[in-house]
């Protein structure tokens, strides 16, 4: 998540000071983020959504950088923005994701009943 936050801050600085190649480059990283495989994420249909749309928007910031339009940009960059608040929202409150004590570089969802436990020890998901 800090990889996904400094490129964006990057694309943030490029929108007020209206740099063209700034905005490019943290789009550009944004999307090689979105394309990595360490972030497989969840297998929940709307998690899968939310991924593919960030992937889609910070494809669409590095067209509207290299068009040079700035209205363009800062309008997809508050969508993707809203994508990411409502990403997040949907993984704390619906898929209740949080670190797995038992290995640091893997996250499942936090049971909401005694019969899951065993269940989710299968589905643990790698970051």
């Amino acid at each position: 998540m800090l990889a996904k936050l400094a490129s964006s801050q990057r694309v943030v600085s490029g929108l007020v000071s209206e740099d063209f190649a700034e905005i490019r480059r943290g789009a550009e990283e944004l999307n090689r983020i979105c394309e990595a495989t360490e972030w497989a994420g969840h297998s929940d249909q709307i998690y899968s959504h939310h991924r593919t749309e960030l992937k889609r928007q910070s494809q669409k910031l590095i067209k509207l950088a290299d068009d040079r339009n700035l209205d363009g940009a800062a309008f997809t960059y508050m969508q993707s923005l809203t994508m990411c608040i409502s990403c997040h929202q949907y993984c704390r409150d619906v898929l209740k994701i949080a670190d797995d004590t038992d290995s640091i570089d893997r996250v499942v969802p936090i049971p909401i009943s005694e019969e899951e436990p065993q269940r989710l020890d299968k589905r643990s998901i790698p970051r």
